[in-house]
């Protein structure tokens, strides 16, 4: 005969019956309480990177590409038509003052400077031929006035005496004037050859003036011909090093042929390109940031060459500290131009965050979450933005990627904060 259950025993079937319903409702429960925050993801505090806005400086750059190059290089160029001998320096060797770097085979130009000297000594030589000659002819000029003036005396003594013989009727008329005429002729003759000696001194004078001319030539050419002869030693005029040299020994050169390049490594300057299509807002004058690893120097820029070459314009600066200790020749840096800038203005640093020039949201941190709050920027430098509107001195922002929770108003950030930010 069948007997009633006892009561625990139906009460343990029935929990038995229901754990599967229960168990699947706190499954369901958990299920739901983790979809909001899988939907909704909170960062962690080492996932983000921050900045806090304060007062300063935000310039306005046009950023470019340079090479650091020597302030000063030395072209050394050859005086002369030579045959390299033999190279003494070779690129990347430093240099003193005074050292050679090239010998050259000078023997056609010290040929050159002895023989325009032979040419000087025999003109001189002919110079005082000349004088000789000259000095002698005036000489005979002045003997020949010397002898008409006593025949000038003479006959004008016998023209007295046959005036007077003519005045008590002792002589004719006619004698007379022939003894007078004679007087004029000897008067006109020693006219002439005065006349004749002034124009041969004017003719000496002129003769020697010309010589003298010719002579200082060919002195200038010999002294030309000499001053190359010593610049063909090669020598540096400065403390260097050889960037550049003529690398085959026996190689002919031409005069004005570069023969090497010394570069003063104490002290350089910027060479640097920009797109031709920014470079219209280039101006000489313009400040300049020259980025090196974690170096900014100052700078001026200096020059803009006005061609275009291969869609790129170039353009020189001028270091404040020439010298700085991690300025090295042909380093490739970063050069910014300085285009606009702003003092005393609400800034934060770059980032991913956000662009330039709208109304962007950004995350401010308030304790351990970040409020979505609408910014307007301004100007945008090489590190900062300027701020406009939305923010105030001291706000901290996320300044990282915000992209995965930009849909949130408000989000919590996950675990320790760094102590700057409790």
């Amino acid at each position: 005969m069948d007997r009633p259950l006892d009561p625990a025993v139906r009460q343990r079937l029935r929990v038995r019956q229901a754990a599967p319903w229960v168990g699947g409702g706190v499954l369901l429960l958990l299920l739901l309480l983790a979809v909001p925050a899988l939907l909704s993801p909170s960062p962690r505090w080492d996932q983000i990177h921050t900045s806090v806005v304060d007062r300063g400086r935000v310039e306005a750059v046009l950023e470019a590409l340079g090479t650091v190059m020597p302030a000063t290089e030395m072209v050394l160029s050859s005086p002369i038509d030579a045959r390299v001998v033999r190279v003494l320096k070779r690129p990347g060797e430093t240099v003193r003052r005074g050292e050679e770097i090239l010998e050259l085979d000078v023997s056609e130009a010290r040929l050159e400077c002895d023989r325009l000297a032979d040419q000087v000594a025999s003109r001189a030589n002919a110079k005082k031929r000349l004088g000789i000659e000259l000095d002698e002819q005036l000489q005979q000029l002045q003997s020949q006035i010397a002898i008409r003036e006593l025949d000038l005396q003479i006959l004008t003594f016998r023209a007295q005496r046959k005036r007077k013989l003519f005045d008590i009727q002792l002589t004719t008329e006619e004698d007379l004037r022939g003894a007078e005429t004679e007087v004029q002729k000897a008067q006109v003759e020693i006219e002439q050859l005065r006349e004749s000696l002034k124009l041969a001194k004017l003719s000496t004078a002129a003769q020697m003036e010309g010589v003298a001319l010719e002579m200082s030539t060919l002195r200038k050419d010999g002294a030309e011909a000499c001053r190359r002869l010593d610049l063909a030693s090669t020598r540096a005029d400065r403390d260097g090093v050889v960037s550049w040299v003529v690398q085959d020994e026996g190689a002919t050169v031409r005069r004005g042929d570069a023969l090497a390049r010394i570069s003063d490594l104490s002290a350089f300057r910027v060479e640097a390109t920009l797109s031709d299509l920014r470079s219209g807002r280039l101006q000489t004058g313009m400040a300049v940031r020259v980025v090196v690893e974690n170096t900014r120097l100052n700078g001026i820029l200096t020059k803009v060459n006005p061609t275009v070459e291969n869609g790129a314009v170039r353009f020189t600066v001028e270091l404040e500290d020439r010298s700085n200790p991690c300025l090295r020749s042909n380093r490739r840096v970063e050069v910014l131009v300085v285009t606009e800038s702003k003092d005393g203005v609400l800034r934060i640093k770059k980032g991913p965050f956000a662009n330039s020039g709208a109304t962007e949201d950004v995350f401010v941190l308030r304790g351990n979450s970040a409020v979505r709050s609408p910014v307007r920027l301004g100007m945008a430098g090489y590190d900062n933005f300027e701020v406009v509107d939305g923010l105030r001195e001291g706000d901290r922002v996320i300044i990282s990627d915000t992209e995965r929770i930009r849909h949130m108003s408000k989000v919590r950030i996950r675990g320790l904060a760094p102590s700057s930010d409790r």
